[in-house]
């Protein structure tokens, strides 16, 4: 039926290894990207209402333009609180 051993299919060293760290300089590039997507969204809403004078979210021709002003927007936002400097380890 099965025999009594005590290895194990993973070894334990295996599953608590630490996780390697990403380099600063790839989460800053991320990170200042994603405040371009924020800007971006923000930059096109206000172009947008100045140039069409369409600041009445209500109407239902201004639609698309508040779905990419709030797709734009909560990206960046929400990419930004994912990317932002990582807290330190409790020593």
């Amino acid at each position: 039926m099965g025999h009594s051993s005590n290895i194990t299919f993973l070894a334990g060293r295996a599953l608590d290894a630490p996780m390697a760290e990403v380099a600063a300089f790839p989460r800053r590039v991320a990170f200042g990207f994603y405040t371009f997507v924020l800007l971006v969204g923000v930059a096109f809403y206000v172009i947008w209402g100045a140039i069409y004078s369409s600041w009445n979210m209500f109407r239902p021709e201004n639609a698309g333009v508040y779905a990419v002003t709030v797709i734009t927007v909560g990206f960046g936002v929400l990419r930004m609180l994912l990317y932002r400097r990582p807290n330190p380890p409790a020593q």
